[in-house]
């Protein structure tokens, strides 16, 4: 099953809403309601009567077993970090089967444990063990893993365009504090340690933006979207980690200040950096699309 090609001509339209996303720290769940959007339509229903708005991908590879049982499905074990399930009535729990990945739909009521997150965004452990899903909660076919795959790269290259966004805007903060910041009678800007280090940081979020937009323009135009994804995804998570990193040397005590937006860049950026797979993830992801 490959990725509809309204799926692919949307990506590249919404990077830039996500980039100013990851500049506000935006926490509200957005991206994980998108997601749940692009796996419907990736597994060829634009809508579902239970309206899930969350989804319970495979964390790096592992996923809760499906045994079917007549006319229903037996889960077996848990989904451990949902994003945006406290605020969701239904989650698409996607699931390992005889058959290959099946998708199900289950209601969140009383199956979950809120999560205290870095970021703050809403997120729960979703508890499924034991629980009998009828066969008419399926969504889609089975044997959905290339659905699967390719909705969770795409949702991936937003993930990088928040990693972009929030380092771009925290090497502006930081910028704009060294110029204002003085000490032995001059801006800190004037000083070559920190001129270099702000220098470094925006190469770090520039190139984790083109990284970003390249990604979503090969996928728009029929790339592997696992591969595009692969290519831009490690190189976001430790671009905005060093460009956060920094920053908070040139700013130093100001940047934890309740009313200084640079720790929350930092803790979006942290919160971000392990979301839809880990960096060495995206690498395994990356040399298997090269054959190796």
């Amino acid at each position: 099953m490959t990725l509809p090609a309204d799926v692919r001509d949307e990506l590249p339209l919404r990077v830039e809403a996500h980039e100013a996303l990851g500049a506000n720290a935006d926490a509200s769940g957005a991206l994980a309601r998108l997601e749940a959007v692009w796996l419907l339509r990736a597994l060829g229903e634009s809508s579902h009567p239970a309206d899930p708005a969350c989804v319970a991908w495979p964390d790096d590879g592992e996923a809760p077993r499906a045994l079917r049982e007549g006319d229903a499905w037996r889960l077996e074990g848990d989904a451990g970090f949902v994003a945006a399930a406290p605020i969701a009535s239904h989650a698409l729990v996607c699931a390992r089967a005889a058959g290959g990945a099946v998708v199900l739909v289950v209601a969140t009521g009383g199956r979950l444990t809120s999560l205290p997150v870095l970021g703050g965004e809403p997120v729960a452990a979703l508890a499924l063990d034991g629980l009998r899903v009828p066969d008419a909660d399926r969504v889609g076919p089975i044997g959905v893993a290339a659905a699967l795959r390719d909705a969770r790269a795409c949702a991936a290259v937003l993930v990088c365009a928040q990693l972009a966004g929030a380092a771009r805007a925290a090497v502006d903060f930081a910028a704009g504090h060294a110029r204002e910041r003085r000490q032995f009678g001059a801006p800190i800007a004037t000083f070559q340690a920190v001129r270099h280090r702000l220098a470094d940081a925006l190469l770090d979020s520039d190139a984790a933006r083109l990284a970003t937009q390249r990604a979503a323009m090969r996928i728009a135009a029929g790339a592997d979207p696992v591969r595009a994804a692969a290519l831009a995804r490690p190189v976001c998570s430790e671009s905005a980690a060093r460009v956060t990193a920094s920053a908070h040397q040139v700013v130093g005590a100001a940047g934890i200040y309740a009313d200084s937006p640079l720790h929350r860049w930092h803790r979006h950026v942290k919160a971000l950096e392990w979301r839809l797979g880990s960096p060495d993830a995206w690498r395994e992801a990356l040399a298997d699309a090269m054959g190796l």
